[in-house]
């Protein structure tokens, strides 16, 4: 079976990269992790063989024009028992509604096709966003719901949070802001669609905690993070992404 990476225009290659690293630690040699682009979702049977999509974290507005073709066929893959995982602009992309930082210029609102979450993704959660920079990401703490472990240092760049999901029918919290602005919204939510199952965060669980670009992130925080507790976390965030 495959796990299969959507790569094309709006996905960022940093992420790309840690989302095909992490999946490929985690799952091989039992699922064979790869890419795959809007023309193949298309025209190719992939669905047969598919254990896992993926849309990696990026740029929403491109994935709402180069997936135009392809909305049908990943609805329906889910639908019918599929699983996906959707990360940040991923996230974004596969939620009813997105509204990213209204009121300013760089504004993103409408809503999506997917609709996975039925609801609104709305960011930035935390302030300070640029494109092509790093200047705004931080190194934040999520609450895994389901045991009460606190993951610290998880990456944040412009991610959303899934508005009222708690009020959701057939819509599971998994993990939730616990600092600053983001304090109590939820952070990452799993769908039931149809047959199927969407996983999708507003943060980076595909991003270590141990290598770039989430090293200089942690060095941003007022409070560090000591070695013992980051390698838990670590741990925490992987047994989160798998």
């Amino acid at each position: 079976m495959n796990v299969l990476v959507y790569t094309g225009p709006g996905v960022s290659q940093t992420s790309l990269s840690h989302t095909l690293s992490s999946l490929r630690a985690l799952l091989l040699p039992h699922f064979a992790v790869q890419t795959i682009t809007a023309p193949a979702l298309v025209s190719q049977p992939w669905y047969g063989t598919c254990a896992l999509l993926v849309i990696p974290g990026g740029r929403d507005m491109p994935y709402l024009s180069s997936l135009a073709n392809a909305n049908a066929s990943i609805r329906s893959y889910v639908e019918r028992g599929g699983a996906f995982l959707g990360i940040c602009a991923g996230a974004y992309y596969a939620s009813r509604r997105i509204e990213w930082e209204t009121g300013t210029k760089m504004e993103v609102s409408g809503d999506r096709p997917l609709g996975f979450f039925d609801g609104v993704c709305k960011g930035s959660v935390y302030p300070g966003f640029a494109y092509e920079s790093e200047s705004g990401a931080r190194a934040v703490a999520v609450e895994d719901v389901q045991t009460g472990e606190i993951v610290h240092g998880m990456y944040h760049n412009g991610g959303g949070e899934f508005v009222d999901a708690d009020k959701l029918v057939n819509t599971e919290v998994i993990a939730r802001y616990t600092e600053g602005e983001g304090e109590g919204k939820v952070a990452a939510v799993k769908c039931k669609v149809g047959k199927g199952t969407a996983i999708l965060w507003g943060t980076h669980p595909e991003y270590s905690l141990i290598k770039e670009p989430l090293l200089s992130a942690l060095q941003k925080r007022e409070d560090p993070i000591s070695d013992e507790e980051l390698k838990h976390s670590d741990e925490r965030r992987s047994i989160l992404l798998k």
